[in-house]
């Protein structure tokens, strides 16, 4: 028969249950510790200090999406055969577009991953 009476003639630090009680603290110790040299070492790229200038930007976008539509531009993207095409077109009479353009394409939430395109008008 097995018996759960703790010998008193062992040391404590012979014990399996004094380790156990002292690693469980002691581990959350370690991952905390790790929590705070992840926050100090990584950028955090979606948070902005100055949020009036983010609010500003906005509304500069939506005008340019409503002078994207005042002026009848549209346009499509496509890609064949590692070739990229972009057909843009507007009303006529409206505006006259540049041979060359710079077209940003911006990811949402890493701003190490955007990247900006010349395109040249091909007739």
């Amino acid at each position: 028969m097995v018996s759960n009476v703790i010998d008193m003639n062992t040391p404590w630090y012979k014990q399996f249950w004094p380790w156990f009680l002292i690693f469980l603290p002691a581990s959350v110790v370690v991952a905390c510790m790790f929590t705070i040299y992840l926050a100090i070492t990584t950028a955090d790229s979606m948070v902005v200090d100055d949020y009036s200038k983010k609010a500003m930007q906005i509304n500069r976008d939506l005008r340019k999406l409503e002078y994207a539509r005042e002026i009848g531009l549209s346009g499509s993207f496509s890609i064949n055969n590692n070739i990229v095409s972009l057909d843009i077109s507007v009303q006529k009479n409206k505006i006259t577009l540049a041979p060359v353009l710079k077209m940003l394409l911006i990811h949402p939430a890493d701003s190490d991953k955007d990247f900006s395109v010349v395109l040249i008008q091909v007739q």
